[in-house]
């Protein structure tokens, strides 16, 4: 019922049968249950909130629940390829010992080499995996410094080019001179490029592997660009 100054009420209506002197009448008792009514829609709308609120919830706990799934099954992933690459150069070096032991002279420094070699390689792999466990705490300290790019990378060619040869992939350096400096950090810098030479050479099954570095303007700022680039199938989408 809509009164004059336009307000909406509810109201009820009991009717029931009254007897009288002249048979039964119809009695009846109208309440006003404006409150009772507003009061029900409101524990309905809150009743549906919570139901929303409860889905949304058990959805996110589904979606963390699978999240940690998914972790769970990467670092056992990560620890087994860990466990195999470190396993690799460990191997070498003990097979190099035990020949350089009886090694003859005209061999001695072959040895040494690889062993020298492996013993990098595993330098690098433990580097690695104490930087990723940095960057999983958000722990990874950075000493920003300013270097001539070119001059930091050219110090690893010739281990990359060693590492290219022995997969019978061309290997192509473009290193110019007179860039100005970047701001870095030297051994986080070669940390990420050497990973993505291993890369580039683990997975390209012929041709060629290409470093580079560039000058580009971003965000009104000069940056210093590294690039490797292959001839390999490329990095899937979900992995990039």
């Amino acid at each position: 019922l809509q009164t004059a100054s336009g307000e909406v009420k509810a109201l009820m209506q009991n009717a029931f049968p009254i007897q009288t002197a002249h048979g039964y009448r119809m009695g009846v008792i109208i309440h006003d249950v404006t409150e009772r009514r507003r009061m029900e829609d409101a524990l309905r709308e809150l009743n549906a909130t919570l139901e929303q609120r409860v889905a949304d919830r058990t959805a996110e706990l589904q979606a963390a629940n699978e999240h940690l799934k998914e972790l769970d099954r990467l670092r056992d992933e990560f620890m087994s390829r860990v466990s195999h690459e470190l396993r690799t150069p460990l191997t070498s070096i003990k097979i190099y010992l035990e020949l350089l032991e009886n090694a003859k002279p005209e061999k001695r420094d072959k040895y040494l080499k690889t062993l020298t070699r492996e013993a990098d390689r595993l330098h690098v792999l433990i580097e690695d995996v104490l930087t990723l466990t940095q960057l999983s705490r958000d722990t990874l300290d950075m000493e920003l410094v300013e270097f001539d790019v070119d001059l930091v990378l050219s110090a690893r060619l010739p281990r990359w080019e060693e590492m290219a040869q022995r997969r019978s992939l061309a290997f192509f350096a473009h290193l110019p001179a007179g860039l100005p400096r970047a701001q870095l950090d030297k051994l986080f810098t070669l940390q990420v490029v050497t990973q993505l030479m291993n890369n580039a050479i683990s997975y390209t099954p012929a041709g060629s592997i290409t470093l580079s570095i560039g000058l580009c303007v971003e965000a009104a700022q000069r940056w210093i660009t590294v690039g490797v680039t292959d001839t390999g199938p490329g990095i899937t989408p979900e992995d990039l």
